[in-house]
């Protein structure tokens, strides 16, 4: 039901698709996923004492942002290369070198701030 309603491009909230299910069985099935509280696995506390949910969003939160702005300089990079193919003089194709090794050193820099923020 899930799989056939994403394929046709319709939105899909937990509320519609539980009013949808015929089988009681499965409607209290999916109630308990969709809005009971889960651990991530049985023994996940005992793993990792004090990471709580909040911890895990900042972290995944931090790793987003880094990753878009690794993916936007990647852009720009790809965009030199383009202009540096094509650049009519040596002069022009040295300057988006030179960026493009500015950009790299972000990127860089970028990781290593990145990598210094602590979780929790």
């Amino acid at each position: 039901m899930i799989y056939k309603k994403n394929t046709q491009d319709k939105i899909t909230d937990a509320g519609n698709l539980i009013e949808e299910i015929k089988d009681e069985e499965l409607e209290a099935y999916v109630r308990e996923i969709v809005f009971e509280k889960h651990s991530i696995s049985s023994n996940w506390e005992e793993r990792n004492p004090g990471i709580t949910p909040e911890i895990l969003l900042h972290k995944y939160s931090k790793d987003i942002v880094l990753r878009f702005k690794l993916f936007k300089i990647d852009e720009r990079i790809k965009e030199n290369h383009n202009k540096i193919e094509n650049a009519e003089t040596e002069e022009d194709a040295l300057q988006f070198m030179t960026a493009n090794k500015e950009l790299e050193n972000e990127k860089k820099r970028l990781r290593e701030e990145f990598s210094e923020i602590e979780i929790g």
